[in-house]
């Protein structure tokens, strides 16, 4: 007996964050064709897909499970152009050495959570490079300037002063055209690629086509708690990552957004994450919670077991060492920009900008971390209120020495031991600007 209508809808809008245009137009949909063609486009600007992608990967295994075609769109092409979706500035131009170089393992870490059996793998450049001039203009025809300045981000950007080159108002409109080529009847994507995706449904109509339905997901936050989970922010974690530096990275996120990842991440229901925030509120040890999540995340990507034994050694590292033997794992590398001395507050909020928070073995560990432009991975104090607190009670330490002038500026060298409170130390690597 087949899944019923009822069964598929519930499924296909549980933890969804919009869906266009109706939940009436889905159903009819699925009355209409019984299997549908369901897109999702990945474009290759890094090595690494994270558990930020992982979020839209698992609703894409959601139709998979429901009998749907899946069809995966790796954007060797529209990298080239560019995503400009919540971007303040133009992209870095890619090569297509590098886009090649990171499209090759797409695939294999999409099978993470993917049945790649049962996945219609396409490269748009398989359509998009044969347009012709002709075939371009035409499609530049379907909307207009104005329609593309309602986009925040070009808003934004126009509003400012801040240049919008014309390659990357094509992007959206390649985008769409990917929707045609494969005949797609839902696409899916983050809350950001909104616009995107409704440009597919925008030009699909000029093309013969029925308008594809839009289906939009909750962004994960980046391990900085601040910005979404992104490659370019350095802000992410890996489908790829270690065991050891998977746990590491979701024991470094900030407390605030443990509940984000527990519904995103890891499947957990709205109520679930409420009565956790609620028990947090009356006085439970964060960190309690946080070693489940990681636990969890770790089983999802490696094994039940290997996730169990991290947890442990983790526990023991943290219980049993000292603080010496700790910050050999705990790294902060601090971009020092020309700077001799770095003012106390601006260290421990990260407004100094330390570039990563990483677990892991020397330079290897931030190899991965993609730290261009300094962005952070967390905050090793939350607020500049807390950080005066901790100064004035003595409980931030410079290489065994207590700073207590909130007001102060320090000199960083490498290799520095950084304490903050009772359990936390961090070994300093320096980056000069």
């Amino acid at each position: 007996m087949g899944i019923s209508v009822d069964q598929q809808v519930k499924r296909i809008l549980d933890g969804v964050d919009e869906f266009l245009p109706t939940e009436g137009d889905l159903r009819a949909r699925i009355e209409a064709k019984g299997t549908l063609r369901v897109k999702l486009g990945l474009d290759p600007t890094h090595t690494d897909l994270t558990i930020g992608h992982a979020v839209v990967l698992q609703k894409l295994r959601d139709f998979q499970d429901l009998g749907h075609t899946a069809v995966l769109i790796i954007g060797d092409f529209t990298a080239l152009v560019g995503d400009p979706s919540g971007r303040s500035k133009t992209r870095p131009q890619l090569t297509e050495a590098d886009i090649a170089e990171f499209a090759e393992t797409f695939a294999d870490q999409a099978g993470h959570i993917l049945d790649m059996g049962k996945v219609e793998i396409r490269y748009n450049s398989e359509w998009l490079a044969k347009l012709s001039m002709r075939e371009t203009i035409e499609l530049t025809q379907k909307i207009t300037v104005a329609r593309m300045l309602e986009r925040q981000d070009f808003y934004t950007r126009y509003k400012g002063e801040i240049p919008i080159y014309v390659h990357e108002f094509l992007y959206a409109l390649l985008q769409g055209y990917d929707s045609v080529a494969v005949e797609a009847d839902i696409e899916l994507g983050g809350t950001e690629q909104k616009f995107n995706l409704l440009m597919g449904r925008h030009v699909m109509p000029d093309y013969g086509l029925e308008p594809q339905m839009v289906l939009t997901m909750p962004l994960l936050v980046g391990t900085d708690g601040v910005e979404k989970m992104s490659k370019s922010l350095g802000n992410y974690i890996a489908l790829t990552e270690t065991p050891r530096d998977m746990f590491g990275k979701v024991m470094s996120i900030p407390d605030n957004i443990i509940g984000n990842y527990f519904q995103l991440a890891v499947g957990r229901t709205a109520d679930e994450v409420k009565a956790m925030e609620r028990a947090m509120e009356q006085g439970q040890n964060p960190m309690d919670f946080k070693l489940d999540l990681a636990e969890a995340i770790t089983a999802r990507f490696h094994s039940p077991e290997i996730a169990k034994a991290e947890r442990d050694n983790f526990k023991a590292a943290f219980s049993g060492r000292d603080k010496e033997a700790i910050a050999e794992d705990i790294h902060i590398r601090i971009a020092l920009k020309g700077k001799e001395h770095v003012q106390v507050l601006d260290l421990l909020t990260a407004e100094f900008e330390p570039a990563g928070l990483m677990f892991g073995e020397g330079e290897k560990a931030f190899e991965r971390s993609n730290l261009l432009g300094f962005k952070t991975f967390n905050k090793l104090v939350s607020t500049r209120n807390e950080a005066r607190r901790l100064i004035s009670q003595g409980a931030v330490r410079l290489n065994g020495k207590a700073i207590r002038d909130v007001n102060s500026s320090v000199a960083v060298r490498e290799g520095d031991l950084l304490e903050v409170g009772k359990k936390k130390a961090y070994r300093i690597v320096t980056i000069a600007s």
